[in-house]
């Protein structure tokens, strides 16, 4: 698993903290595509996500199909 400390640096009253994301990872079945964006259901979770996908890639995804998705996770 990689880890990557950004370069964004907040200055907290105890000093300098950085600000880390993890790349993270799930795995699961393409339930459908559309447009720009490519829906993923958790085979943990069982949960539907939905990623943004370049169209001229979003070609080589179907329904049904198993992947594995990498993605950092903005926000809180």
């Amino acid at each position: 698993m990689a880890v990557f400390c950004l370069p964004q640096i907040s200055f907290a009253q105890s000093g300098k903290t950085c600000s880390v994301q993890r790349v993270q990872y799930m795995t699961g079945e393409v339930v459908r595509v559309e447009e720009s964006w490519i829906y993923i259901k958790d085979e943990h979770s069982m949960e539907t996500v939905r990623f943004f996908v370049h169209k001229d890639r979003l070609k080589q995804y179907h329904a049904g199909e198993r992947v594995r998705v990498y993605y950092q996770q903005t926000g809180g």
